[in-house]
């Protein structure tokens, strides 16, 4: 089972990926879902279970994704741990900076699609 981590401080976001995941027939039983709503908790959270995914908010207060990224990628225990970056951030420099941070993939929160999600969640 693949266990997914969000963090995020906007639960209309986080509910949004929940409800994907547990609606989805391609993910139902294939997934455990954690949410964080900070990156202080996320970072908790990511020591406490270890996930296969991350999905990572961009703008966050106090620690933002591209911080919580390279505190998480700084820990070899994380290597094959994937972050994906989570923004209504859409800018080149963005997401340069967010996979030079360590993200894996970097999706816009604007034009979120529903396949785009389920198919970053079963890579």
């Amino acid at each position: 089972m693949k266990k997914i981590l969000i963090i995020d401080d906007n639960p209309t976001i986080s509910k949004i990926i929940e409800k994907t995941i547990i609606e989805s027939e391609d993910l139902k039983n294939k997934v455990s879902l954690d949410i964080a709503s900070d990156g202080f908790d996320g970072l908790i959270k990511t020591h406490k279970i270890n996930p296969d995914l991350i999905f990572i908010d961009y703008d966050m207060s106090y620690l933002n994704g591209f911080q919580i990224t390279q505190l998480i990628k700084n820990n070899t225990n994380y290597d094959n741990t994937k972050i994906i970056f989570f923004s209504t951030q859409n800018n080149l420099f963005d997401r340069m900076y967010g996979y030079m941070s360590g993200a894996t993939e970097y999706l816009s929160k604007n034009d979120l699609r529903i396949n785009t999600l389920k198919s970053t969640i079963l890579k």
